[in-house]
């Protein structure tokens, strides 16, 4: 992957500027120190349709798992950095390509590329586009999936088995606590 230095500097400047912005106290960022972590994976959803981003929370809850939302690239950076200095790791991301306030899923793949954040994450985009050629730039960023929207609950459950099948090949084959001396 190689990434221009006009992209760098402009990721550069979108970082700076949601650190430096207030939208992290727009931004509820609960703690979860009652539930462990590691039995309920952590989603991120930038979405900024209303109707799509209460699907994909309204499954995950089914299945037990936490989740932030995001409505644009800024906010996204905003819930990443605060989940990780609380030590959560983001498990799955599902982004859209295209969101109202001009800014792009593949800017929020370049970011977290460039930064080397969610390494392991299962990325999905999800977008009504049929381009081609968005659709390959989106590869070429290490996403797991793309779904066509509206998403359908049948096509939600396949991507479900998918997750939790990576999810269990990502786990730690050694229980804490369990291994013998």
């Amino acid at each position: 992957m190689k990434i221009s230095n006009k992209d760098l500097s402009t990721l550069a400047d979108t970082v700076k500027e949601a650190s430096s912005s207030k939208l992290a106290e727009k931004i509820e960022i609960q703690n979860y120190p009652e539930i462990e972590t590691s039995s309920h994976p952590m989603a991120l959803i930038i979405e900024d349709d209303e109707p799509s981003e209460v699907n994909v929370v309204s499954e995950l809850k089914k299945v037990n798992f936490l989740y932030k939302t995001a409505k644009t690239v800024k906010e996204g950076i905003e819930v990443y950095k605060s989940l990780d200095k609380q030590g959560i790791k983001i498990d799955v991301l599902f982004l859209d390509i295209v969101l109202k306030d001009k800014s792009s899923g593949i800017e929020f793949l370049k970011i977290i590329r460039a930064n080397q954040w969610m390494e392991n994450t299962f990325i999905i985009i999800m977008s009504s586009l049929d381009d081609e050629k968005v659709i390959n730039e989106c590869y070429k960023y290490k996403i797991k999936n793309f779904l066509h929207k509206p998403i359908k609950k049948r096509n939600f459950k396949k991507e479900e088995r998918k997750i939790f099948n990576y999810l269990k090949k990502m786990r730690c084959p050694i229980e804490i606590g369990r291994a013998h001396v």
